[in-house]
């Protein structure tokens, strides 16, 4: 709803009331609607197209240190001068307001900007409200949206990044639905009536890796729901990590970036980005996995599909080491998914490596180096290592 909308609405029930306003005779809360003939279409438009969603909540998930910042950084640097996002060939100004939680304005925030090649003129950084006495107050989004409003009116700012998005909603039960709705609802009222775009960043909840795409999210439900566009990032797997990267830190491990939830515009692929020590973010095109199959280690499917892999692995490895394409191609035909095969190697202590002298070499898996004194398996077929 627009402010010329809302207005509108006041007036509506003034008239209602007869041309009393809701502060003169408090009494029962009136329906506010409206015919949909009033209701202009609108086509929804992007910031990033098949990944940000322009004048909605969008969220950015993944582990803490896992690249958000980062990446937000790239764009939000792109965005400074107008490059085009990536994947895009065709790029738009915008200019974007930080509230930052948890980074380091000087120390972490800028630098990162500058290695992205931003023009700061175009970023600003909001580091709470005054009151009348010029006390800094942290910013509350129940409280404090309309001082918030005044700096994107006022600078034209087009992106919203809130980071960590929790962290601006003080004294909101995260787990209670009707808190964070409430909460949300305050940041969607801003949206009406500036245009913003909103990114706000969540963590992922190390205990529900089990989970599927946006229900791995830690806090309440309420935030994805609420949310027309959810992303996460997490490292990519070991066998789809460059080998130089696995022996060199310095180059930034590859990630995978993708939407695990769209209600607004269809889907872009998965990512996958690169953030080298103190230098500019890195895309590497489509990523070889998605965001769930990101995750290692993990028997997602049951006991029995567990010990299955693990004699597959056994059985496939035996004769020495193997390409994990390979693996997971014939794993596939007899039911196994990726998942159990990662839980099977991680059981099994498999060893990954890449092929070498050879250009493009593949990521192999072999059995443990010392496999023929190092483990053993029990009459019930546990895994016991010596």
């Amino acid at each position: 709803m627009s402010a010329a909308e809302a207005d509108d609405y006041r007036q509506r029930l003034r008239d209602i009331r007869g041309g009393k306003d809701a502060h003169e005779e408090p009494g029962p809360l009136e329906g506010v609607y409206r015919r949909m003939s009033e209701v202009e279409p609108r086509q929804v438009t992007s910031l990033w197209l098949g990944y940000i969603v322009a004048h909605k909540i969008n969220l950015l998930a993944g582990y803490g240190g896992v690249g958000k910042g980062q990446m937000m950084a790239n764009l939000i640097a792109r965005g400074s001068t107008g490059r085009p996002m990536p994947t895009q060939s065709l790029g738009r100004q915008f200019r974007t307001l930080i509230l930052a939680a948890e980074d380091d304005a000087h120390e972490d925030i800028r630098p990162r900007l500058d290695a992205n090649g931003a023009d700061v003129e175009q970023i600003f950084i909001m580091d709470g409200v005054a009151d009348k006495e010029g006390d800094l107050k942290w910013v509350d989004v129940k409280k404090h949206l309309p001082a918030v409003e005044a700096i994107i009116k006022a600078e034209a700012i087009d992106l919203l990044y809130i980071d960590p998005l929790s962290s601006y909603m003080p004294g909101v039960t995260r787990r209670d639905a009707g808190d964070v709705r409430d909460a949300l609802g305050h940041i969607q009222r801003l949206i009406n009536h500036t245009d913003v775009t909103v990114v706000g960043t969540l963590h992922l909840g190390k205990a529900n890796t089990d989970r599927r795409g946006a229900m791995k999210i830690l806090d309440s439900v309420e935030f994805v729901n609420a949310a027309r566009n959810v992303l996460a990032i997490n490292d990519l797997p070991d066998e789809h990590q460059p080998g130089d990267v696995l022996s060199n830190v310095s180059l930034g491990r590859h990630k995978v970036l993708e939407v695990v939830k769209a209600n607004s515009t269809i889907p872009g692929p998965p990512l996958s980005f690169s953030r080298p020590l103190d230098a500019e973010v890195q895309w590497h095109g489509v990523s070889p996995v998605g965001f769930d199959e990101s995750f290692t280690g993990i028997d997602t499917e049951g006991a029995a599909g567990s010990a299955e892999a693990k004699t597959f692995l056994e059985e496939e490895l035996k004769g020495g080491m193997k390409p994990v394409i390979e693996l997971f191609s014939s794993a596939e035909q007899l039911g196994i998914t990726k998942k159990q095969l990662r839980s099977a190697k991680t059981a099994l202590r498999i060893e990954a490596f890449k092929e070498t002298g050879v250009l493009n070499g593949r990521w192999c898996w072999r059995l443990p180096s010392n496999s023929a004194q190092g483990y053993h398996r029990t009459s019930d077929g546990e895994v016991v290592f010596a």
